[in-house]
């Protein structure tokens, strides 16, 4: 078999290989023309035929599942997922309403989370610090106890929240609200009072 007549059909194989596809062909002629094989170089002299086929496509490597793993890894990174931990612990302590009992430490080693790492992704995810959350929470929870209960003592409040008295706790609140448990207590009474005593209107 002459040279001529070898190279299309080795051609023709190399493009079988590439694309997946048999080519088809188209007869050029004969003489002294120079024709493309389609594949990036220049054909022999006077082929009797050059196969017409599209470029090799390339299959890429990223297929739809590894890709999907790369977004849940993206979004474990820098999304919703990066906050597992923190927007546990923020219903753990708004359900306790902030108690001093829950230790922040211990949870952090229960889930094998650094208490640095924690703290500074609670701050970016909340805008607070965990111990501004919980007091917040503490002092909320107490004023709405002494509004629904104005007879309560502070000292019982004091041990739902985790205080070890009264007394610290009463200073706590004082600081915070800027009166404290008895004085708070006091006005919810007198604005009790008032209520009562305003006649209703016909």
């Amino acid at each position: 078999m002459e040279r001529r007549h070898i190279l299309p059909r080795l051609t023709a194989t190399l493009v079988t290989l590439l694309t997946g596809s048999t080519p088809v062909w188209e007869f050029s002629g004969v003489g002294n023309s120079r024709a493309s094989l389609g594949l990036g170089f220049r054909s022999w002299p006077e082929p009797h035929m050059t196969a017409v086929a599209p470029a090799p496509e390339f299959v890429s490597l990223t297929t739809s599942e590894t890709l999907m793993q790369n977004i849940a890894k993206v979004s474990r990174t820098d999304g919703y997922h990066r906050f597992w931990f923190v927007d546990q612990l923020h219903a753990l302590l708004k359900e306790c309403n902030g108690s001093l009992e829950v230790n922040f430490k211990s949870e952090c080693a229960k889930f094998r989370q650094k208490p640095s790492t924690a703290s500074e992704r609670f701050k970016e995810r909340y805008s607070l610090t965990i111990r501004e959350y919980c007091l917040r929470l503490r002092m909320e929870y107490a004023r709405a106890a002494l509004d629904l209960d104005p007879t309560a003592a502070p000292g019982q409040l004091a041990r739902k929240l985790g205080y070890g008295c009264g007394t610290a706790f009463s200073r706590v609140f004082k600081i915070y609200w800027a009166v404290s448990p008895r004085e708070y207590a006091q006005q919810v009474l007198a604005r009790s009072v008032e209520t009562r005593a305003v006649p209703p209107v016909s």
